[in-house]
Formats: structure tokens, C-alpha cells, sequence
């Protein structure tokens, strides 16, 4: 027995040694070792913000600071059509420097003279002839409140008081409009006019038809500035 018993002593103390080995062998870490503790999403930074500018206030403008813009501003007459959603490439343009009474079928053009109230009162946009110092320009009547106007001067906005707009204008506008379908009885013709500030005599003339055209779908006059 004692053979025996020498024997399974030596195997256990190579089994001890053996443990042992294996203990202070270094060895890989376990994929759940290896893992993050949390999903490698919830440690990525979120996106900065990204910071939008505030729109620039539209300048007001007094007197001489409104001459000094018509020194160099473009026509405002490519604004005025892309406010009716027509073409304005230079050929185009040119069909509209030219203000046929018809500039396509549906599609008036005037120059005309007028009170400010009543390009108001009708509240279209339309064109303005600005002119100090013998220069002059054509600025875009965007909209109005009490005591300003808002002007576009070429592709910059400005806000002029009134009086300071009847320093530069003289009543001459340029507008461009698309024609009502159906046209009011004389009587009523004449009583719209009066209503507008414009010569009751029943005449469907253009003044009057642009008038009329103030109701249907296009732009309109911003009201209030704010």
C-alpha cells in the first residue's frame, strides 16, 4: 500500500504545480471582460449646436441717408417680377422696361401717377421713381405702416419715413399685375373708384383695372413694419 499511497501523493502535488502555473500565466480577458460597460453610443458627445444668426434689422432711413441710396441702387424691376412669379431673364427684362399696356396674355403693366395713400389702399406692390441730386432709381413698395414705408432698393430693404419718401417722390409708379376675369358693371366701376381715390367716370381704364386686380391672388402689401 505504501506504493500506492507515495503515488497519489506525487499527483496531487503535480496537480498543485500545476494550478499554480496556470494562475500566474497571464492570460486574455473574456468578451464580457472586453465589452465596454456602456454601448459606445451613449459615450459619443452629442453635436454642437449649430448657432443661427439673427436676421439684420432693416435700417431706417432719413432723408439724406434715403439720397444717398439712389446713387447707386439698381431697379427694383426684377424683384417686382419675381414678386408675380414671372420670368425675369434680360430678355424678359427688356419686354417689361418697356411697359406695353399687355405684357402677356393676363399680365398688365402701367406707369402711372399717384397718392401714396392710394397705392395703398390698393396694396399692391409696385414701383417707385426715387430722385435727388439729378440721379434717380426705381425702388420696390414692399409694404407700410403708420409712419414709414418700406422700400427695396436693388436687393437691400430700408424702411423711409414718409416724409422722408416725399423728398425723392414725386407720385410717379410702374406696376405690373395680373388681370381680374370678370369686370363690374359701370355703376359699380364708379363707385369702386370713389372708393379708391381714383376718377369716378365708370372708365375700366388701366388705373382702374389695377385697382380692380387688388382682390385676386398675388402679392400684397406688407401691413405694419414691426
Amino acid at each position: 500500500r505504501r506504493p500506492a499511497l507515495a503515488m497519489a501523493a506525487a499527483l496531487v502535488v503535480i496537480a498543485s504545480l500545476a494550478a499554480l502555473a496556470w494562475w500566474r500565466t497571464p492570460h486574455a480577458p473574456s468578451v464580457a471582460d472586453a465589452a465596454p460597460a456602456h454601448p459606445v453610443a451613449a459615450r459619443v458627445s452629442p453635436a454642437p449646436r449649430v448657432q443661427t444668426a439673427s436676421a439684420s434689422p432693416i435700417p431706417v432711413l432719413d432723408a439724406d441717408a434715403l439720397a444717398a441710396r439712389i446713387t447707386d441702387a439698381p431697379a427694383a424691376l426684377p424683384a417686382l417680377l419675381v414678386a408675380w412669379q414671372l420670368p425675369h431673364a434680360e430678355s424678359d427684362l427688356a419686354i417689361a422696361t418697356a411697359c406695353a399696356p399687355s405684357l402677356a396674355p393676363g399680365v398688365s403693366c402701367l406707369r402711372g401717377r399717384a397718392s401714396l395713400d392710394t397705392l395703398l389702399a390698393i396694396g399692391r406692390p409696385a414701383l417707385l421713381r426715387l430722385r435727388a441730386g439729378g440721379r434717380e432709381t426705381w425702388a420696390l413698395l414692399r409694404g407700410s405702416d403708420a409712419l414709414r414705408v418700406r422700400l427695396q432698393l436693388g436687393d437691400a430693404l430700408v424702411d423711409v419715413s414718409r416724409l422722408a419718401l416725399a423728398t425723392a417722390w414725386r407720385g410717379d409708379y410702374w406696376a405690373i399685375w395680373r388681370d381680374p376675369p370678370n369686370v363690374a358693371a359701370p355703376a359699380d366701376v364708379r363707385r369702386f373708384q370713389a372708393m379708391h381715390g381714383l376718377a369716378a367716370d365708370g372708365v375700366v381704364g388701366p388705373e382702374t383695372r389695377f385697382a380692380l386686380a387688388a382682390q385676386g391672388p398675388g402679392p400684397h402689401l406688407r401691413q405694419g413694419l414691426d
